[in-house]
């Protein structure tokens, strides 16, 4: 009959180490097998630090730019003026619409496009036709076409300018009485004093009060 297997010796814990170093020393692919586990542990953590390290960085990319949020880099963020639409100036056929309403249209897009002053009046030249594309073709081709964008709208005008528009006018604004508001008056006062190019400013206020309602010139003393 055999012993029993004795209990470690708690009483000699010295020669209890003593036994385990030989068993290691014997037997040391089972020790190595205990410890592979421990190892693994180490190079999972290491792994998912290197993770770690990689998906902070992609959201470090993915981070939208300081500053307001705006960036010329990245489209999202980008406003680009040449996505503002200007509205282009109708064509001019030598009536309608007036000669200097229209010129002046056309001066306004020139300048708010950024067009180049000396492409002016070849631009405004395209956007003629019947009567006043006529006018053009024949003065080019006479080679006495205007160069200049001063002389463009001085010949224009002078082509174009209604007959005796502006005695038409004065006539009208020393006739003109203020039946309704104020606004009104202003506003139809205003459309025949640009129609005369010699109005000065004392016979402007001139008339402008003679015009008004007495209330309204009481108030106004």
């Amino acid at each position: 009959m055999q012993d029993p297997p004795r209990p470690p010796n708690e009483e000699h814990p010295e020669q209890q180490e003593q036994q385990e170093q030989q068993e290691q020393q014997e037997h040391p692919e089972n020790h190595q097998e205990q410890g592979d586990p421990g190892d693994g542990d180490d190079d999972g953590g290491d792994s998912g630090d290197d993770s770690g390290d990689d998906g902070s960085g992609a959201e470090d990319d993915q981070q939208p730019p300081q500053g307001g949020g705006r960036s010329s880099s990245n489209p999202h963020f980008t406003i680009a003026a040449s996505n503002v639409k200007y509205p282009q100036p109708v064509s001019f056929d030598g009536s309608r619409p007036r000669v200097e309403q229209w010129l002046f249209q056309v001066e306004q897009y020139l300048t708010i496009t950024d067009v180049p002053r000396r492409k002016w009046v070849i631009y405004a030249a395209m956007m003629l036709k019947d009567g006043a594309g006529v006018w053009w073709m024949g003065a080019n081709r006479q080679g006495i076409e205007p160069k200049t964008w001063w002389d463009f709208k001085f010949q224009l005008a002078q082509e174009f300018k209604v007959i005796d528009e502006e005695r038409i006018a004065r006539d009208r604004l020393a006739k003109l009485r203020q039946l309704t508001s104020v606004q009104e008056y202003i506003k139809e006062f205003r459309i025949l004093k640009m129609k005369i190019s010699d109005l000065s400013e004392a016979e402007e206020f001139d008339k402008f009060r003679r015009g008004l309602k007495t209330k309204i010139l009481n108030e106004m003393d």
